[in-house]
C-alpha cells in the first residue's frame, strides 16, 4: 500500500497545476468509470492490509484518496517532496503502521 501510495503521488506529480480544471470538468460517467474503480483497488488495498495486521480496521478507501489528492497539490520542489514524505509518514503512523 505505501508502494502504490508512493506512485500515486509520482504520478500527480506530472499532473501538477490541472487538480482544479480537471475537478470542475468531470462528470457523473467520469466517476463510475474513473474514480470509483480507484476507490475499489484502494479499499483491497485497505482489506489486505487489515487481514495481515499491518494497520488498524476501519479505514475509509475515499478518506485515503481525499489525502493523496491533497498531497498533490504540494509543488513538486525538493522542499515539497520532503513535505510529501512527512505527511504520507503521518497518514501510515495514523493508519497504525509500522514505520
Amino acid at each position: 500500500m505505501r508502494l502504490w501510495c508512493d506512485r500515486f503521488v509520482q504520478f500527480g506529480e506530472v499532473k501538477h497545476g490541472v487538480a482544479d480544471t480537471l475537478s470542475s470538468a468531470i462528470s457523473e460517467k467520469d466517476l463510475r468509470e474513473t474514480y470509483w474503480p480507484l476507490v475499489g483497488a484502494v479499499h483491497q488495498l485497505i482489506e489486505a492490509c487489515e487481514k495481515r495486521g499491518e494497520i488498524q480496521s476501519g479505514v475509509h478507501p475515499e478518506d485515503v484518496l481525499t489525502l493523496l489528492a491533497l498531497l498533490l497539490r504540494i509543488s513538486p520542489t525538493s522542499d515539497g517532496k520532503a513535505q510529501i514524505r512527512r505527511i504520507l509518514a503521518l497518514l501510515f503512523r495514523g493508519l497504525g503502521a509500522e514505520a
